[in-house]
């Protein structure tokens, strides 16, 4: 199992933003996580500066090329957020032309791919929250960030909403100060700070119908997305990343920032109906397409930073056992969640299958599909073998008995058995390691 170092920012500790990328990354990978303030090698752990990894994985943060020679990876991963590279030079990006760069924002995804970076893009979604209260169409939630926006900005513009009831969250990012409502306006003003539980967060916002999204620019934009997905009605600076997911009167609403105008009254609810139905359709498709960042950091060429010292001579015997190693890792995450191989064959109404390679994967698979519906007809190998169900294994000249698909077991040579066999019968073949794959793809 490949093994990655994850870094980021000890900021996200509290806010648990980028969770969601982490437990991605711990499907596939082990994992070594390191929080820091600042790029100080000293905030790194001599042993983790030392060891070698398979991959660096950057999220948000851009240290200097200095501070990434002095640590051991083959190849390099950059997550960037838009609204911390805002103002960036094309000499800032230059030590990432090697990174394989995977953007959250199509805006920032677009601008590097034109610069001649490798950038990959896709879309977060969260998932959505029970819709079952609107909450008060003369309710707004404001969450003040940053000085960007404070809530003297948001009420002149929303004066022509009907408001009564302004809910101030005072959850400030680092280094910002709260600025308080002016005296002149006569709002129900109500006050929360950082809550502990999210779920504490979500009731409040409910109470609402509106939100005002925090900041000026978004990376991702967690918070206002949480709002949609709670069907909120979201206003929004039009900048990226908000108005990458909100339709100006459609799924919520957006302003020029540079030169506010009042925001008119429209049909809040049908907004809030059309913001949680996008988030929904949007976080089926975020279910489907996520594992595409696992294959960008695993495909073409590790070029990091210090491919110099990337052994060459590496034996295909190694390759083998490593990748053995993976499948029985990500096999134990399925047991360890009550998972069987069975289900796989179950969703596909599989019933009968052959087994290729009579290895010790196959050993074990007859063994956890022992006393399911699922029967394994017989083994195919090379050399004559007793399996432990006491049948002879059939050779790959013979006739193969009528099944229902053939998993291969020796996953290392998949490709070449697949090229064997297909000339031989129609039926469906599959690697076990794809159907370990699949299965955690599905948790």
């Amino acid at each position: 199992m490949k093994k990655v170092l994850y870094i980021d920012m000890a900021f996200h500790i509290k806010t648990k933003s980028s969770n969601f990328v982490v437990e991605l990354l711990e499907t596939r990978f082990l994992v070594d996580k390191v929080y820091i303030n600042s790029f100080k090698l000293c905030e790194i752990e001599e042993s983790v500066r030392k060891y070698k990894y398979d991959y660096l994985v950057l999220w948000q943060l851009m240290p200097t090329a200095d501070f990434l020679n002095e640590l051991s990876f083959n190849k390099g991963i950059f997550f960037p957020m838009y609204d911390a590279v805002v103002g960036k030079t094309r000499d800032d990006w230059e030590p990432y032309k090697a990174f394989t760069i995977i953007n959250f924002s199509k805006t920032l995804h677009d601008y590097l791919c034109k610069e001649g970076f490798c950038s990959k893009y896709i879309q977060f979604f969260p998932k959505p929250e029970m819709f079952l209260d609107n909450g008060e169409e003369n309710s707004l939630f404001f969450w003040q960030r940053t000085n960007d926006i404070h809530i003297n900005q948001c009420l002149e513009m929303c004066e022509e909403l009907n408001l009564k009831k302004i809910h101030i969250h005072k959850a400030l990012d680092p280094n910002r100060y709260f600025v308080p409502p002016n005296k002149k306006y006569r709002y129900n003003f109500t006050y929360s700070k950082w809550f502990e539980k999210k779920q504490d967060l979500i009731d409040t916002i409910e109470k609402s119908a509106y939100y005002v999204a925090p900041r000026r620019y978004e990376g991702i934009g967690m918070s206002f997305l949480d709002a949609m997905a709670m069907g909120r009605c979201v206003i929004a600076p039009d900048y990226p990343t908000m108005n990458e997911y909100i339709q100006d009167g459609v799924t919520g609403i957006l302003y020029d920032y540079e030169n506010p105008k009042p925001i008119m009254l429209r049909d809040v609810r049908e907004i809030q109906k059309n913001a949680y139905q996008y988030i929904k359709e949007g976080h089926q498709k975020w279910q489907k397409e996520k594992y595409k960042i696992l294959d960008w950091i695993e495909e073409g060429k590790e070029i990091g930073v210090i491919e110099s010292k990337k052994k060459k001579d590496e034996s295909d015997e190694l390759k083998k056992m490593q990748l053995y190693f993976e499948v029985l890792c990500r096999w134990l995450l399925l047991k360890n969640r009550n998972v069987s191989i069975e289900k796989y064959f179950l969703d596909k109404g599989i019933k009968k299958i052959a087994v290729y390679g009579y290895t010790e994967l196959t050993s074990q698979l007859e063994e956890e599909l022992e006393g399911t519906m699922i029967e394994v007809e017989c083994c195919i190998d090379k050399v004559s073998k007793v399996t432990n169900s006491g049948k002879m294994t059939i050779s790959p000249n013979e006739e193969i008995p009528i099944v229902d698909m053939i998993v291969v077991t020796p996953v290392f040579y998949f490709d070449s058995i697949y090229a064997d066999l297909s000339k031989k019968t129609n039926v469906p073949i599959v690697s076990l390691k794809k159907i370990i794959c699949e299965l955690l793809s599905e948790l």
